[in-house]
């Protein structure tokens, strides 16, 4: 009897000691495949870092700082889906790379994946309410874009975008993978275990692949036919009028009611100033000379068929170079998007990437597999390089940042 206790111990100790030894290994292993993915690591931490700090920005200018547009709408809520991804997705992004073998916490993998691929396809499906917008602004000049339509159209963005993350949440998990050691295996956040050998990973991919070629098809359309628009208004006749511009302060969102009144030009909103056509004469008649220096000529265009004129109406600088941030924008998501899109859609057919050949390649794969994050973080720079009022209400932060830290 004692000695089968005996043997029973023995039996115990050893097997205690092995799981102690596997413990050792697997903890090994994952430091040493933590420190290959350090590059990657320091690229998400940099893009962290810059993208808060960014998007804040933009959120408390375009909020806080710049007049209420439809434009303005659609920054600041571009600006809010960003701002989500570099505070939430990111950080996952970091602990997912920091244990490559050992992450075991399958809920927060399937809610974390879901914001991604909500934060996603919500700045994809946005930038398409964008493009309408700027559509409307250059093309249709006559309809308005109200920020009670731009609202409508976010929400509409948002729920479609819901509707496609609701996969992640049954598609991800905890995936188990070899280590490359005899007896030694790791988990990952991965598709799950339960979800590998059926269709779902590549229904899932595949609606990623049709929103991107519905999202990039609509783009290419409007921006295409705002440029035709562009070009034939550059060859029109031009006339010129006597209008109105009203120079607003920079730091005030809002406006007098009786400059509202006189002032309701959609396109020159955008520039934090509006104009009249039909009420110049009479404001050039009843304006005192304390105000003739904001009488400014401003040209008309005029397209002439069949002998007779057809006013088309005046497009402001402003709104040109609003359609140029947003073209930029929208192609730098393009571009952003792509590299993670192809790499997961190869992956998952097993195209490439299945298994690794190499750790260079393990290492291009996790660049490539996180490129949309780039979205996330660009935007606030192109504002700052193509938008000259956000980089002054940038500085005026900064310097009352300083001053402020400086006092104290």
């Amino acid at each position: 009897m004692n000695e089968l206790i005996n043997n029973n111990n023995v039996s115990v100790e050893n097997d205690i000691s092995r799981e102690g030894a596997l413990r050792d290994d697997i903890l090994s292993l994952n430091q040493k495949k933590s420190f290959m993915f350090l590059p990657v690591i320091i690229y998400l931490v940099i893009l962290m870092l810059c993208g808060i700090v960014g998007n804040g920005l933009v959120c408390y200018v375009y909020r806080w700082r710049f007049r209420r547009t439809t434009s303005n709408f659609f920054i600041l809520f571009l600006a809010i889906v960003d701002l989500l991804s570099c505070c939430l997705g990111m950080p996952f992004e970091v602990s997912d790379l920091l244990l490559p073998y050992m992450f075991d916490a399958p809920a927060a993998c399937k809610i974390l994946r879901f914001v991604e691929t909500w934060t996603i396809s919500a700045s994809g499906l946005t930038l398409v309410c964008v493009a309408f917008d700027r559509y409307y602004k250059l093309c249709k000049p006559l309809r308005r874009f109200t920020i009670l339509k731009a609202k409508v159209f976010c929400s509409v963005a948002v729920s479609i975008a819901l509707l496609m993350a609701l996969p992640a949440l049954a598609l991800f998990g905890r995936r188990s993978l070899t280590t490359g050691v005899a007896d030694v295996n790791g988990t990952e956040c991965s598709i799950d275990d339960h979800m590998v050998h059926t269709p779902l990973a590549i229904i899932y991919y595949g609606s990623l692949m049709l929103t991107f070629i519905f999202t990039f098809s609509c783009l290419l359309t409007l921006y295409i036919i705002i440029g035709v628009c562009l070009h034939r208004r550059n060859k029109l006749t031009i006339g010129e009028q006597i209008t109105l511009k009203t120079d607003y302060p920079r730091t005030h969102r809002f406006v007098q009611n009786q400059t509202q009144k006189t002032c309701h030009s959609e396109s020159s909103t955008e520039d934090n100033s509006k104009t009249t056509e039909n009420a110049p004469k009479q404001l050039h008649d009843n304006k005192t000379s304390r105000d003739s220096n904001r009488l400014t000529k401003t040209p008309s265009l005029i397209r002439k068929e069949n002998g007779h004129q057809h006013k088309m109406g005046t497009v402001s600088l402003k709104t040109t170079r609003l359609t140029a941030i947003f073209f930029t924008v929208s192609v730098a998501f393009v571009i952003s998007f792509l590299p993670y899109l192809i790499v997961n859609i190869m992956k998952v057919t097993k195209v490439a990437f299945d298994p690794f050949r190499s750790d260079t390649v393990e290492i291009v794969y996790n660049f490539c597999v996180r490129s949309y994050f780039i979205n996330n973080v660009i935007n606030p720079f192109i504002y700052s390089i193509l938008n000259v009022n956000f980089r002054k209400e940038c500085k005026y932060v900064f310097k009352k940042l300083f001053k402020s830290c400086h006092n104290k």
